[in-house]
């Protein structure tokens, strides 16, 4: 069973970094090449993945790895 206080963090958390991801993709599609963008993407899935590990949320932890593996073959070209 989750801690309810620990879990609304959690929710505040997500929130924050899906709106990092959100603007940094949006940015990414209309210029592919803007480096800063995509670390701060990067930033964005690494935290989520930490934040839904503490609390439990394995799929979560699933798609923000998905997410790194994506960003990181983008960074790699």
């Amino acid at each position: 069973m989750r801690d309810a206080s620990l879990f609304e963090l959690f929710t505040l958390e997500a929130d924050a970094q899906t709106q990092v991801l959100s603007a940094g993709l949006l940015a990414l599609e209309r210029n592919p090449t803007q480096a800063d963008q995509l670390e701060a993407c990067m930033r964005a899935a690494h935290s989520l993945k930490g934040a839904a590990r503490i609390v439990g949320v394995d799929f979560g932890v699933s798609v923000a790895h998905v997410m790194e593996d994506c960003l990181v073959s983008a960074q790699e070209g």
